[in-house]
């Protein structure tokens, strides 16, 4: 999925692609370091279904 999005977004001519993983949950963590992502901060951010809760992100800058 992570690069079916990536090429999605090179084919739609996008600039990047920016991906949050809780803090907590390491596998979408290395996975997005494998792909290519580079670890942006952590901020935390707040979703319904987690409240406040610190997120790492991640970005990939498409070219």
């Amino acid at each position: 999925m992570v690069n079916f999005a990536i090429a999605y977004g090179r084919k739609m001519h996008k600039q990047a692609i920016h991906l949050d993983a809780l803090a907590t949950n390491l596998p979408p963590q290395k996975l997005y370091l494998k792909c290519g992502f580079n670890y942006i901060a952590t901020l935390p951010l707040f979703y319904a279904d987690t409240g406040w809760t610190d997120f790492l992100l991640y970005e990939l800058v498409l070219e």
